[in-house]
């Protein structure tokens, strides 16, 4: 519209927090004080940078705070470590040496390859 000045605009390089993946929603805070959430652009990992244009207005942006991912115990203190499968994987095949089946759930925010500890 004629006469209408444009809110000012400013560029946030936000960093993508642990155990956020590509096409995951991501939520931080602008200067103006708005909530606003992005997907995570395909290729940035959890540690990488997203550059963002807002409208302006405070002076600096306050981050959302991510739980981090639910670690799982082995119960007895001892680590496993595996990596996370793209997608749903049938169990393996050959039980491990106590020959003892594990069905695993890979927690909310692993990503694909990402290491899990349990």
């Amino acid at each position: 519209m004629a006469g209408m000045k444009q809110p000012e605009q400013v560029q946030l390089t936000l960093t993508v927090p642990p155990g956020v993946c590509e096409g995951q929603l991501m939520t931080f805070q602008a200067p103006n004080g708005e909530t606003m959430q992005i997907a995570v652009p395909s290729g940035v990992p959890p540690g990488g940078t997203v550059t963002v244009t807002v409208p302006a207005a405070a002076p600096s942006p306050a981050p959302a705070q991510q739980e981090p991912a639910p670690s799982v115990g082995g119960g007895d203190g001892q680590a496993i470590n595996s990596s996370a499968p793209s997608g749903p994987v049938p169990a393996p095949t050959a039980p491990p040496p106590e020959q003892v089946q594990l069905t695993l759930t890979v927690p909310p925010g692993v990503c694909e390859g990402q290491l899990m500890t349990f």
